[in-house]
């Protein structure tokens, strides 16, 4: 199976997942998209190291490029998969991936680069490596 198609462990889990409006929305700084906690994020990107997959990355980083209003076609496989496999998973909900998240997910993101920044600047020894 390619490492960009999810395996059927991880899409059994999708499946299982159930829309809360009151879900809580965070930031993955490494696809640079947002992600909602009943979308069972965890649960499905472990099932996806178990099977060295890294198909959660690629989903989540479609979903930022719809954000952001342009699609990465290199990515819209395992989109595809995930909306034949499990129709009803809330990430695949309108209101997740439309562009007018584009201007708060661009401020995120800008903000999480800070945050790693000051991070990295106040931590002894970590730009050197010692």
């Amino acid at each position: 199976m390619s490492m960009l198609l999810f395996p059927d462990a991880a899409l059994d889990i999708l499946r299982g997942a159930s829309y809360r409006p009151e879900a809580e929305r965070s930031y993955d700084i490494l696809s640079g998209s947002y992600w909602w906690c009943d979308e069972l994020v965890r649960e499905t990107f472990a099932a996806c190291r178990r099977h060295d997959s890294w198909a959660f990355r690629y989903l989540m980083g479609y979903r930022g490029s719809l954000i952001r209003g342009a699609p990465d076609a290199e990515l819209m496989p395992v989109w595809e998969q995930v909306a034949r496999a499990c129709p009803h998973w809330p990430g695949l909900r309108p209101e997740r991936n439309s562009p007018t998240l584009a201007g708060e997910l661009h401020r995120e993101g800008r903000k999480k680069c800070a945050e790693f920044l000051s991070w990295e600047r106040e931590s002894p020894g970590q730009a050197t490596g010692g």
